[in-house]
């Protein structure tokens, strides 16, 4: 099925499929190595939709302790980080029809340390004037677009996840470049 991935990459999916095995079988330390792989990038996926951290943390344990769970009906079907995506997608949108369906989303995007040179000020304000760009898009591109760019999610995988046409998200994701470049080279939205 992933024969279209490169050696390095089919490597690491194979590791990470014996450490859902692993989890299967109940070896804690082989979650505890899925855990520290995925929860950054589940956090950030979750930060695309809620503006909440408390409400994050809940979803992010809901979703870990549904991969302890259901580690055993993995079918290898889709890679690991779609299955764990797909299951933070899914206790996400729980979450929405239980308790906030009319609540604004937004993109909220942490910056974890400072660059290490010597003039970063141009840089952190690059990094704002991407955010701004970001927030500027509907909460459905900047799914697309975090999944792309952050998670590096294939267009087959986003496909799988978001149960539409690989061809329309090539499409999505070759506007939402253009509109993210036009964005940023009119540089409109830095001085906001």
């Amino acid at each position: 099925m992933h024969g279209f991935l490169p050696t390095g990459v089919k490597n690491e999916e194979k590791r990470r499929k014996q450490l859902v095995i692993k989890v299967s079988e109940g070896d804690m330390d082989s979650f505890q190595i899925l855990y520290k792989e995925f929860v950054q990038k589940v956090t950030g996926y979750l930060r695309l939709r809620l503006n909440d951290s408390h409400m994050i943390e809940d979803i992010l344990q809901e979703v870990f302790l549904a991969v302890w769970r259901g580690a055993g009906k993995y079918n290898e079907k889709s890679t690991v980080s779609t299955w764990i995506i797909s299951i933070a997608k899914h206790k996400l949108m729980d979450r929405y029809r239980s308790k906030y369906n009319n609540e604004k989303n937004t993109w909220l995007e942490s910056v974890q340390h400072f660059p290490e040179t010597e003039d970063f000020s141009k840089q952190i304000l690059d990094e704002i004037s991407i955010q701004k760009a970001l927030e500027s898009l509907q909460p459905n591109e900047q799914e697309l677009t975090y999944l792309v760019f952050y998670m590096k999610m294939s267009y087959k995988e986003i496909s799988e996840l978001l149960k539409i046409p690989e061809g329309t998200v090539k499409s999505r994701v070759y506007q939402l470049k253009k509109q993210l470049r036009k964005s940023l080279e009119k540089g409109v939205l830095s001085n906001e």
